[in-house]
C-alpha cells in the first residue's frame, strides 16, 4: 500500500501529495472550484489525471468511499473532517497500485456517476472495465 507523502487541511484549501505503491507521485488538490489530481510530486506540473467541479468531486468521492471503506483507509476520518473529498479520494488512491490504475479508476468512476450508476451497482460495472 501506497504512503503520505505529505498534507495540509485548511478552509480555503487542502492537498494531498501521495506515494503510491509504483513509487509514483500524485498531488490532490480540493479548493472551491473542484477537485484536480495530477502525477506530480509537487503539485505544479504534471499530467492531469482527473479534474472535476464540486458537484461531480462529492459523487465520485462518495462512490470512492463505498469502493474503499473507511475501515482500510490510512488517512484517518478525524485528520480530515471537514474534508471528506480530500480523504476519500486520497484513500482510494492509496489503495490503487499505479497511476494508470488511479486514471483508469477514476474515470470509470466519473463515468459512472455521469451514467446515473447507483453507488452499490458501481464496483460491479467496474469489474467489467478491467
Amino acid at each position: 500500500m501506497g504512503m503520505i507523502v505529505s498534507h495540509t487541511d485548511k478552509k480555503t484549501t487542502s492537498w494531498a501529495i501521495l506515494q503510491i505503491d509504483s513509487g509514483e507521485h500524485c498531488h490532490i488538490s480540493v479548493t472551491r472550484t473542484g477537485v484536480r489530481i495530477k502525477k506530480s510530486k509537487l503539485g505544479l506540473f504534471g499530467k492531469v489525471l482527473f479534474d472535476a467541479d464540486p458537484a461531480m468531486s462529492n459523487k465520485v468521492g462518495f462512490i470512492l468511499s463505498k469502493l474503499y471503506p473507511e475501515e482500510k483507509t490510512l488517512f484517518k476520518p478525524e485528520m480530515y473532517q471537514d474534508h471528506f473529498v480530500l480523504s476519500t479520494f486520497g484513500n482510494a488512491l492509496l489503495h490503487l497500485k499505479s497511476v494508470a490504475d488511479v486514471k483508469e479508476c477514476l474515470d470509470g468512476v466519473k463515468q459512472c456517476v455521469r451514467n446515473g450508476v447507483l453507488p452499490e451497482s458501481v464496483e460491479k460495472v467496474l469489474e467489467k472495465t478491467h
